[in-house]
C-alpha cells in the first residue's frame, strides 16, 4: 500500500508545478514587449502511478513537470524570413533610387540642363545676327561649356553614390560576419544545455532574432537536425545550420566568414574605383569561393545594393570566341569575341583595360580593339595581351589548359537586370558621344575666323592632357568605308574614337574655349565673302533642335525621357516596398498570434494558476490536520 505521507507528496508535486507555471507566466508578462521573445508554456503530465495490493489497482502520485516549451511555429518563421528578405531588397532599392532621382531632378530645375541647353541654343541664335561678335561668340562657347560641366557633375554625383552603395555592401558583409559569429556561439551554448535534456528557450529566442535580422540582409535557409549518441540514441539536442543564398554560413562546428576585396579593374567604363567583390574566407585565411552578388536567387538588402551599384539593364558584354592567338609556348595572347548583344560605339562601355572570362576562366587584358561597320555597329572585340593571375596574385601567361576554344562563351560584364547607376551612366555617355559626333561633324566642315580648318568642338583629353583629334580618326574611317572597306577598327587605349568620351570627362575643346575666334560659323567660301554668311552655324542650330538627333527625339527630349524612366523606376520600387511591407506585416502578425505574449491572456492564466496553487496548498493543509490528529491526538 502507499505511504502514509503520499498525500503530502502529491500536494507538494502540485505546488511545485504551479509554482513553476506561475514563474513561467511571470516571465512571459515581463517580456511582453521584448523583441524576439517567444511565449513559453509548462508541459506536464500525471506522475507514474504506484502499484498497491488493493482492488483499485494503482494509486496516483500527483503531477510531473516535463519541461517548459516555446509556443512557436517554424512554418511562419520560414515564411517571415523569406518575405523579410524581399522587403529588405525593395526597401533598399527604393531608398537609393530616390537619392538618384534627386540628382536627375536638377536637370529640370531653373539652373539645370534644360535651362542651360536652352541658353546654349539661344546664344547660337543670337550669334546669327553678328557672327563675328566676340562677346556673342564667348557666350555661345561658355554655355556649351556649362552644358558639358553639368553632365560631368551629374556623373560625379552618380559615381559618389556608387561608391557609397559599395561601402554599404562592405558594411552588410561585416554585419553578416558579426551575426554568424554570434550564431556560432549560441549554437554551442544551446547544444551544451539541451544535450543534458534541458531546454534553452531564451537562448533560442536570441538565435531566432539574429536569424530574422540576417534574413533582411540576404535570403537564408535554416535547418535543424537531431543529434544522436554513439549508440544511435536520439538526444533532445539539435544542430542548427544556416546557409546564405545556398552557401553554408554557420553550423555547430563551422563559422564561415566573408570578405570584401576591392577590384583592381573596372567592370564598366564609368565605374567608380575599387568596387567590391565578395569572397568566403577559407580556414587557412586565404580567399575561397566567390559569393555571387548577381545570383538570380539572391534577395535582401545585399541584392538591392548590388542592383543599384551594378545594374546595367541586362546589357552586359558577352558572346562567343571567334579567334584565338597564342605565343610559341601555346599561351593565349589574344581572343576575339563576337557579341551576343547589338552594341554601337556610342553605347559601348567596356573598360579600356580589365578582365574577360574565357570559358569561365578570368584573363586580364591591357587593351582591346573593336571592329565596327559603317553604321557604327560593333562586329567583334579583340582583347589583347591576355594574362592570368597565379595564387600570389601576379599576372603571368595563361595557356587555357585546352578548354578555351573557338565557339566557347566569353564575358566581361554580367547581365544585371536592373536600371542601376551603370545604366544611367551609360545613357549619359551615349548622349555625350552622339551629340559630340553630330556637332563636331558640322563644326569641322568649316573654317574659323583665321581661315583655319575647324577643330572638334566637343570631346575629351588623353592621359597627357591633349585633346583627342576625333576629326582625323573619323576622317580616316570614313575614307576607308568610302574605299569599299566593310569594317574599321579602333583601339581602346590609343585611337581617337568617340569611345574615349564618357559622361565623366566630356568637355568643350579648351583651344576654342580660350580663343573664341576658333569657333566655326561659316565655310571657307562664305568667310571669303563675309562672315555674315553662316551656314555652319545654321546647321548647328538646326541639329540642336532636330527631333531625329536621338532615337528619343531632341537632346532635351532624350534627357527628359531618362528622367521619366527614373521616375517610373522610383514609383515601381516604392510600390513594391509598400506591397511587400504589407505582406511581411501580415505574416508577422500571424506569427505573433502564436508566439507573441498577450498580457490579458497571461493575466487570466495567472489567476487560474493562483487558484490551482491555493487548492494544492489547501490539500497539504488538510492532510497536515489529518496526520496531526492521527499522530498526536490518537491515543493507544
Amino acid at each position: 500500500m502507499g505511504s502514509t505521507f503520499t498525500g503530502l507528496n502529491i500536494g507538494l508535486s502540485g505546488l511545485n508545478l504551479y509554482q513553476t507555471a506561475i514563474n513561467t507566466t511571470s516571465h512571459n508578462i515581463a517580456n511582453t514587449d521584448t523583441e524576439g521573445y517567444t511565449r513559453q508554456q509548462t508541459v506536464y503530465k500525471a506522475a507514474n502511478a504506484l502499484k498497491v495490493n488493493a482492488r483499485y489497482g494503482m494509486a496516483g502520485q500527483g503531477v510531473k513537470l516535463e519541461y517548459v516549451k516555446q509556443i512557436r511555429d517554424s512554418y511562419y518563421d520560414v515564411k517571415y524570413r523569406d518575405s523579410n528578405s524581399r522587403l529588405g531588397e525593395y526597401k533598399t532599392t527604393n531608398e537609393k533610387l530616390l537619392e538618384l532621382e534627386n540628382y536627375f531632378n536638377e536637370i529640370t530645375s531653373e539652373s539645370g540642363f534644360n535651362a542651360i541647353y536652352t541658353e546654349f541654343n539661344n546664344a547660337l541664335v543670337e550669334l546669327t545676327s553678328d557672327p563675328s561678335n566676340e562677346t556673342r561668340r564667348t557666350q555661345a562657347v561658355s554655355h556649351a561649356n556649362s552644358f558639358t560641366t553639368l553632365i560631368n557633375e551629374l556623373a560625379t554625383n552618380l559615381n559618389i553614390s556608387q561608391s557609397s552603395v559599395n561601402d554599404e555592401i562592405g558594411i552588410k558583409i561585416s554585419e553578416i560576419n558579426s551575426i554568424s559569429e554570434q550564431l556560432f556561439t549560441l549554437n554551442k551554448e544551446i547544444t551544451n544545455i539541451e544535450i543534458r535534456g534541458l531546454k534553452a528557450n531564451d537562448l533560442r529566442d536570441q538565435r531566432n532574432l539574429l536569424l530574422d535580422q540576417l534574413s533582411a540582409i540576404a535570403n537564408i535557409d535554416v535547418k535543424e537536425d537531431a543529434i544522436y549518441t554513439k549508440d544511435g540514441m536520439k538526444t533532445n539536442a539539435t544542430t542548427c545550420s544556416v546557409s546564405i543564398n545556398g552557401h553554408l554560413l554557420v553550423d555547430n562546428t563551422n563559422c564561415n566568414t566573408m570578405k570584401v576585396v576591392p577590384r583592381d579593374e573596372k567592370v564598366n567604363q564609368t565605374d567608380a574605383e575599387g568596387l567590391y567583390d565578395v569572397y568566403f574566407v577559407a580556414q587557412d585565411g586565404t580567399l575561397g569561393t566567390e559569393f555571387d552578388l548577381n545570383s538570380s536567387s539572391l534577395r535582401g538588402e545585399l541584392k538591392g545594393l548590388m542592383s543599384i551599384r551594378d545594374g546595367n539593364n541586362a546589357k552586359g558584354f558577352d558572346g562567343n570566341i571567334t579567334a584565338l592567338e597564342t605565343d610559341a609556348s601555346g599561351n593565349i595572347t589574344s581572343a576575339t569575341i563576337k557579341t551576343s548583344e547589338n552594341f554601337r560605339i556610342s553605347d559601348l562601355t567596356l573598360p579600356a583595360t580589365g578582365k574577360v572570362q574565357l570559358a569561365g576562366t578570368e584573363f586580364y587584358y591591357d587593351s582591346f580593339e573593336a571592329e565596327y561597320d559603317a553604321d557604327g555597329n560593333i562586329l567583334s572585340v579583340k582583347f589583347n595581351n591576355l594574362q592570368v593571375k597565379n595564387k600570389n596574385g601576379v599576372l603571368e601567361p595563361g595557356d587555357g589548359a585546352g578548354f578555351v576554344k573557338i565557339g566557347t562563351p566569353a564575358q566581361v560584364s554580367e547581365d544585371v537586370n536592373y536600371k542601376g547607376i551603370p545604366y544611367y551612366m551609360s545613357q549619359l555617355t551615349e548622349f555625350a558621344r552622339a551629340f559630340s559626333e553630330k556637332l563636331n561633324t558640322i563644326h569641322t566642315s568649316g573654317v574659323d575666323l583665321n581661315f583655319e580648318e575647324g577643330m572638334d568642338l566637343f570631346g575629351t583629353e588623353d592621359a597627357d592632357g591633349n585633346f583627342y583629334a576625333f576629326k582625323d580618326f573619323l576622317g580616316a574611317a570614313n575614307a576607308a568605308f568610302e574605299g569599299g572597306a566593310s569594317s574599321y577598327t579602333f583601339s581602346s587605349t590609343t585611337d581617337a574614337s568617340y569611345y574615349q568620351i564618357t559622361c565623366n570627362n566630356w568637355q568643350v575643346n579648351k583651344e576654342i574655349y580660350y580663343d573664341v575666334d576658333k569657333f566655326v560659323v561659316s565655310t571657307k567660301e562664305e568667310l571669303s565673302q563675309g562672315v555674315e554668311q553662316r551656314s555652319i552655324l545654321d546647321k548647328m542650330i538646326s541639329t540642336c533642335t532636330d527631333t531625329k538627333l536621338f532615337n528619343k527625339g531632341t537632346a532635351n527630349q532624350f534627357l527628359e525621357s531618362l528622367i521619366g524612366e527614373m521616375s517610373i523606376d522610383c514609383q515601381s520600387a516604392e510600390d513594391f516596398e509598400i506591397y511587400q511591407k504589407d505582406i511581411t506585416n501580415a505574416i508577422e502578425n500571424q506569427r505573433l498570434s502564436i508566439s507573441g505574449v498577450d498580457a490579458n491572456e497571461e493575466g487570466l492564466e495567472l489567476v487560474k494558476l493562483q487558484r490551482g496553487y491555493n487548492l494544492n496548498s489547501k490539500v497539504i493543509s488538510v492532510i497536515n490536520e489529518v496526520l496531526n490528529k492521527l499522530i498526536n491526538e490518537t491515543g493507544l
